[in-house]
């Protein structure tokens, strides 16, 4: 036999927080990503803006420093001449200024102030271009009596003032930071941007990589070159949620519907996960199965016959369901053989355990349709002993015989056996009198809803009389069911019914309360 396994209970609750914890795991990804991919316009502009700040450095360079060299290779004195060039030169240019003559490592005038007083001196430079053009980082400004710095090229014997500080180096957006540094045998030259963030751990990124660090989303980007310059540029992530309002709403509102709808489908997602017809669909386990056996006495002197086994089936709720809750799921879904085989290899080996097998008469409910097929008949054979087959009843449940010659061959060889056959809650399901000829059963059983009112004169009464006329005149065993007071008892051992059981004997009783009550030496009254 074939067991699914079945889904462990998750309580709704419960199931509807992994359920907004799934999406958001999904969806929040998914819509950073979207996020990180509209910033990339963001990164494409800021690094065509900073290109074009570092390509009017060098085009201001080329054309304006490089060409005074020209003009005046060997400059001796600051003439008057050269400082009208150098004049011509800084108003001309617009990433460079206060444009000045170097002799001997030494400032000795500048566009601005012309003949300084006296030179000014030069620094070493930092680093030197791959085109030979010296940077230097902090060199003192003539104008300010060298109390300020400002970052300068240097071309042979011309020297001009970087002036990107009065050129638009900020972003269009506050939350779009950058950073531009150069490397010269591996470590940072110079470095210049629009401030927000720091340069620390930039190096161990890649150019083209993307990260996240200290709130900001990054992008990298170096030139190839032996000595490259890189753009590192920043989205200042908080910043931008607060100033894009409408991204803000659009994403916020986006969330919103999302999660109402894993609500809505969670909760429909639990429902139908956790619905009776799929509970039973998924299959059967000995763990969901509870047997109880009720007792089954002699009406002559209320000595114990034997037990009729009740199946009561445990769901992912943990919910005990009586038969009449699932079995009609269980004949729509196929599954007779499946629970039939599980309560007849269940019974046999509680019994055993107990040991009670052998000791008393035992009922079990079984399809027709299990009968018909034999494979019930085939689960006995191979569960029980020989030697007890005729202690064994089959009892027939359902309420419609699809083939009756089929069912009377299934009951002929369960009786060629030794088994018995019983017909259950007669008068209510089963109550063809030419079919219950043709079948050749052993017992008859009154349902319990003729019991219940029978000792006060009434239809019920006729009715059951007239079935224990049928059922004796056919040589049948009877079996009174939900005899629950006194007065229905005495009743039926009037009309010398054979057998009966109900709540004023023995309710249902699980294995070890049916042990003790069948070891009981004494008689139930």
């Amino acid at each position: 036999m074939i067991r699914r396994k079945g889904l462990g209970h998750i309580k709704k609750p419960y199931f509807l927080l992994l359920s907004w914890l799934l999406i958001l795991t999904t969806v929040l990804p998914l819509i950073f990503l979207s996020v990180i991919k509209s910033w990339q316009n963001y990164f494409d502009s800021a690094a065509s803006q900073i290109d074009m700040l570092s390509e009017g450095f060098n085009h201001d360079i080329t054309t304006y420093l490089k060409p005074l060299n020209s003009q005046f290779p060997a400059p001796a004195t600051c003439h008057q001449t050269l400082l009208v060039e150098m004049q011509k030169s800084d108003f001309k240019a617009k990433n460079l200024t206060n444009f000045a003559l170097v002799q001997n490592n030494q400032i000795i005038c500048t566009a601005n102030m012309g003949k300084l007083p006296s030179p000014m001196e030069l620094k070493s430079p930092d680093w030197v271009t791959d085109s030979g053009v010296k940077v230097i980082l902090e060199q003192a400004i003539p104008e300010f009596a060298g109390e300020m710095t400002g970052r300068t090229v240097q071309e042979g014997a011309f020297l001009a003032f970087l002036d990107y500080q009065r050129r638009a180096s900020q972003t269009e957006f506050p939350w779009l930071k950058y950073l531009v540094y150069g490397l010269v045998n591996d470590k940072t030259a110079y470095s210049y941007g629009s401030g927000g963030f720091e340069l620390a751990d930039h190096a161990q990124y890649r150019s083209g990589q993307h990260w996240y660090g200290a709130g900001h989303w990054l992008f990298k980007s170096c030139s190839k070159k032996t000595n490259p310059e890189c753009k590192v540029i920043a989205v200042d992530i908080q910043q931008y949620f607060k100033s894009e309002r409408s991204v803000t709403f659009i994403l916020s509102m986006l969330l919103i519907t999302v999660l109402m709808l894993t609500t809505i489908y969670s909760a429909r997602l639990h429902a139908w996960l956790y619905s009776l017809p799929r509970q039973v669909r998924l299959g059967l386990t000995p763990k969901q199965i509870t047997l109880n056996y009720q007792p089954i006495v002699n009406m002559s002197d209320l000595s114990l016959s034997g037990c009729e086994v009740l199946c009561r089936w445990t769901n992912a709720q943990g919910q005990l369901l009586r038969p009449d809750k699932f079995i009609h799921l269980i004949e729509k879904n196929n599954q007779t053989r499946e629970l039939s085989h599980l309560v007849v290899t269940k019974c046999i080996e509680e019994l055993a355990s107990a040991n009670l097998l052998g000791k008393h008469r035992v009922a079990i409910n079984a399809f027709p349709d299990d009968i018909a097929s034999g494979h019930l008949l085939r689960t006995l054979c191979e569960r029980l002993p020989v030697k007890y087959y005729s202690l064994f009843t089959v009892e027939l449940t359902e309420q419609q015989i699809a083939n009756l010659a089929e069912l009377q061959e299934g009951v002929r060889q369960l009786r060629a056996l030794g088994f018995k056959v019983a017909i259950d809650d007669f008068g209510t399901g089963f109550s063809n009198l030419e079919g219950l000829r043709e079948l050749s059963v052993d017992t008859l059983k009154i349902d319990k809803s003729f019991v219940w009112g029978a000792e006060s004169p009434s239809l019920k009464q006729s009715l059951i009389e007239h079935i224990v006329g049928i059922a004796k005149s056919m040589e049948l065993n009877i079996v009174a069911e939900g005899v629950e007071t006194e007065d229905q008892l005495d009743y039926l051992r009037q009309l010398e019914v054979d057998f009966s059981q109900g709540y004023l004997l023995s309710k249902p009783l699980a294995l070890e309360d049916y042990a003790a009550f069948a070891n009981r030496p004494q008689k139930l009254r």
